[in-house]
């Protein structure tokens, strides 16, 4: 069963498991350099659990109650369309 909750760390490893997965499919790195960047304080972050696993995740940033950027939209592989899970984001983000 699927269900998109927001981040608590208790997630952290399954997330950092699921990343490492991920980059393995890229030449290049896909993790960015630590920054000093202070969170936004409009600022969410879920995850989507399948049968209790962490299988993605999404950010979204809102600026100025008009506008949103989504950040760290991240599948393991074949469960994106397979589960319809881009739509569940969407819907999640937007509500």
């Amino acid at each position: 069963m699927l269900k998109t909750i927001l981040f608590e760390s208790v997630h952290q490893s399954e997330i950092d498991e699921m990343m490492n997965e991920i980059a393995l499919e890229f030449d290049a790195s896909i993790f960015h350099k630590p920054t000093n960047e202070i969170p936004s304080t409009h600022a969410k972050y879920w995850v989507v659990l399948n049968n209790n696993k962490v299988i993605g995740t999404v950010g979204l940033i809102c600026i100025n109650n008009k506008f949103g950027i989504l950040k760290r939209m991240m599948l393991k592989k074949n469960r994106g369309k397979e589960l319809g899970i881009s739509k569940l984001f969407l819907e999640k983000v937007v509500n």
